[in-house]
């Protein structure tokens, strides 16, 4: 038995309406994914087709894929997923939504979807969907929230027990996928990052993301592993806010954070700095930096009319004055946080921190900090392995996670035109002209690109050469973790 020590609530199995956790990548599959490399693999979608003129995508599923109570994989679970995630009536209530989807229809033995305009990036923008059976329920109780009641799934394990402490997992034989090689995962959530590591040290678990400020504690059966991540966080702002809304102002702010000061105290070390907004490794990123530093912060204020005086930058008789929340059980969060108010403070912009749990944040990250009293947070995404998913669904006028209300047509368009080029050396240009226009809008401020930690006991292995998108994706592969005693 691998006893796993999660980071977020494992309260809720709803793998509809909720967002991933590590709970349930053991439970769900999807119709593709990105495997442990980083490339999008096909999952319970056996094969895919596209129509010449790129509206119409047809999935058949894989014919030894079943649910955990022993029913086939069909055309209508996939056609249920699809629709869960792109009815205007239903995609409200869903974690993840599609856009651009005209209709979602069961044809035979295939799923058939029908866009209203191409999407090459189609595949990548599914690869977070969740498929659930059609044969449990109807699309409006899965909506309701019937998942979380009855979690039924045909990822590699299945739920046996359901504490208020935490899960038991069974691993599945017949999953079509590798066949795990740990007969049992009991999860339980663990929030506090230093809590979990020293559950580690006492032998009250095996295997558990830790963070390198906790490195400290682990014993000699306990080693700390380094994962390569897409990910990458950020200083959202409040664009209601009625100094923010000045980009000249949110820009003068991206430029004065020192990124190689937030990667080295809050992750030590572990981390590259990052400028803008996909990870380091991506083939869109551009090379150079844009331009940093206390002297640029302050031309760039100074344009936008505001004067430093009496220990503050002032415009109007308004002080400029910062409130930002972090998430209060995450390190990173909260480390990253302090350092920026510290950077900040010495430039002569105070700022106010406020804790907050679990709860808020993850109700700000989804609604944004419109309708808040916080006028910035630090937060974190996946990248994903294509740059336009990750980018149109942040920066696009109809994205997805675009929760403030940013709009920019011209961006649209050029990023638009980058995801429909035909050659990589012509969509990268257009992608680094995006780029330019998301640091002079600077709706959020990149940070950084960590690594993650996990200390796990010296006898299991199999997931060491990881690349993930986030820390609950990695449970997504623990059919891949072995046990060498």
């Amino acid at each position: 038995m691998l006893r796993y020590g999660a980071t977020l609530p494992i309260s809720s199995l709803d793998g509809v309406r909720s967002s991933a956790n590590e709970a349930t990548s053991l439970l769900y599959s999807r119709l593709v994914t990105v495997d442990a490399f980083g490339e999008i693999a096909l999952d319970l979608a056996g094969s895919h087709d596209v129509s010449p003129d790129g509206l119409q995508h047809t999935f058949r599923p894989r014919g030894d894929a079943t649910w955990s109570d022993d029913r086939p994989v069909t055309a209508e679970d996939l056609t249920l997923a699809l629709r869960l995630v792109s009815d205007p009536g239903l995609r409200a209530r869903s974690a993840f939504r599609l856009v651009h989807v005209r209709s979602v229809e069961s044809v035979g033995d295939a799923t058939v979807v029908t866009l209203t305009r191409p999407m090459p990036s189609f595949l990548h923008a599914l690869n977070k969907v969740r498929v659930v059976p059609a044969h449990r329920h109807t699309a409006e109780e899965y909506a309701e929230g019937a998942c979380d009641a009855d979690p039924v799934g045909s990822g590699p394990y299945r739920l046996v027990e359901r504490t208020e402490g935490g899960c038991t997992f069974e691993a599945r034989q017949d999953y079509f996928g590798t066949v795990p090689g740990i007969g049992t995962i009991r999860m339980q959530q663990i929030a506090q990052d230093r809590d979990r590591a020293l559950a580690l040290a006492q032998d009250e678990i095996d295997f558990g993301q830790i963070k390198a400020q906790d490195v400290d504690v682990l014993t000699e059966d306990v080693r700390a592993h380094s994962i390569r991540t897409r990910v990458w966080r950020a200083l959202s702002f409040r664009l209601s806010h009625p100094l923010l809304a000045d980009a000249r102002v949110r820009r003068a702010l991206s430029e004065l954070v020192d990124r190689e000061e937030v990667v080295l105290r809050a992750l030590g070390g572990y981390g590259l700095p990052q400028y803008w907004p996909t990870p380091p490794s991506s083939w869109a990123s551009p090379q150079d930096v844009p331009p940093t530093g206390v002297e640029q912060a302050a031309e760039t204020l100074t344009e936008a009319g505001w004067e430093r005086s009496a220990g503050g930058w002032w415009k109007d008789g308004q002080q400029l004055v910062l409130r930002l929340a972090y998430l209060e059980s995450e390190t990173f969060r909260r480390v990253t946080s302090e350092v920026i108010a510290e950077q900040f403070g010495r430039f002569g912009i105070p700022v106010q921190l406020t804790p907050i749990t679990w709860e808020a944040y993850r109700d700000m990250d989804a609604h944004g900090l419109r309708d808040t009293e916080h006028d910035g947070m630090v937060v974190g995404w996946s990248g994903g392995v294509d740059p336009y998913e990750n980018l149109a669904s942040r920066y696009r006028s109809d994205g997805v996670y675009n929760r403030d209300g940013y709009r920019n047509p011209r961006l649209d368009d050029v990023l638009d035109r980058a995801v429909q080029a035909p050659e990589r050396a012509e969509a990268r240009d257009l992608y680094h002209q995006v780029m330019r226009m998301t640091h002079e809008d600077s709706i959020m401020a990149p940070l950084a690109n960590p690594m993650y930690l996990f200390g796990a006991r010296s006898h299991l292995t199999g997931f060491e050469d990881f690349e993930v998108d986030s820390f609950y994706e990695l449970p997504q592969y623990a059919n891949l973790i072995r046990s060498t005693t």
